[in-house]
């Protein structure tokens, strides 16, 4: 279960990034005749932290943006809003920035982003447009990879023009799945253009990608050449899902064996 959000705030603005691993771990093996040491630890602390700074302490303002290239594009908006589930106080958006979305009539009750100055944006932005007839939203500073929200409690999650952007975006993708519902959308972009000068963007294959979206639980609602994307939570993420099945022959025989079976995924071979 998720922890209780860190409302704005800001409490503690920067402890929803740290993950704490622990101690390290090492067991050692023997495996014919080499030695084998086994690790306890996914990640080091120090370079979570330095990533944490980065983004903490980033000046960079998405509205100055605006005004030398333009607001975000209608085509997105568009986008957005004709895959947009429930109602406002079952949606989050996630590294909103400055709240961009908002002036076009796309509100969240949920807004998660990481950078102090761009929170300091998104709540002028939320003072200026938001409506009086909608209760105000919770502004959350977090990153995707650890959303403080509870399990199962939103029916849309946007992430326009930043996912991209995401420490881990594995970790992001198993976050958005445990906070949607069954049935949620997911509505997102990706870069496909490799000539765009974007700090930390990772360009990615489009149909590629679907497919790694798709092994996080999710599948594709609306998928558009110029990197929108729509999924849709088909399942709970399982970490079984990840593990790619295999047929192995048997060295006895002519018979061959399952490797990584997950019955949900792989149930109909049987």
């Amino acid at each position: 279960m998720a922890k209780n959000p860190d409302v704005l705030g800001l409490r503690n603005i920067g402890a929803t990034l740290d993950t704490m691993a622990g101690e390290v771990e090492e067991r050692r093996e023997s495996v014919n005749g080499i030695l084998c040491r086994y690790y306890a630890l996914s990640h080091r602390d120090v370079n979570v932290s330095a990533l944490r700074t980065a983004i903490e302490g980033d000046e960079f303002n998405d509205l100055a943006q605006i005004d030398a290239r333009g607001d975000i594009d209608d085509v997105s908006v568009d986008f957005v809003r004709r895959n947009i589930r429930g109602d406002v106080s079952r949606r989050l958006e996630c590294g909103c920035g400055s709240g961009r979305l908002i002036p076009k009539g796309i509100y969240a009750h949920h807004y998660c982003e990481p950078s102090y100055s761009m929170i300091r944006g998104l709540t002028q932005t939320i003072q200026d447009f938001w409506p009086e007839d909608l209760e105000k939203p919770e502004v959350h500073c977090a990153v995707t990879e650890c959303i403080p929200i509870e399990d199962s409690t939103m029916d849309t999650v946007i992430f326009m023009n930043g996912f991209f952007q995401v420490r881990s975006d594995y970790e992001s993708l198993i976050e958005i799945n445990r906070v949607l519902t069954l049935g949620g959308h997911f509505v997102f972009n990706i870069l496909t253009d490799d000539s765009m000068d974007i700090i930390c963007g990772r360009v990615l294959g489009l149909y590629n990608y679907v497919r790694v979206v798709k092994e996080f639980g999710f599948e594709p609602v609306e998928v558009r050449d110029n990197g929108h994307l729509c999924f849709r939570k088909a399942t709970d993420f399982h970490p079984e899902m990840l593990r790619k099945l295999q047929f192995v022959k048997s060295e006895s025989s002519d018979l061959y064996r399952l490797r990584n079976f997950y019955a949900p995924r792989d149930g109909h071979l049987l």
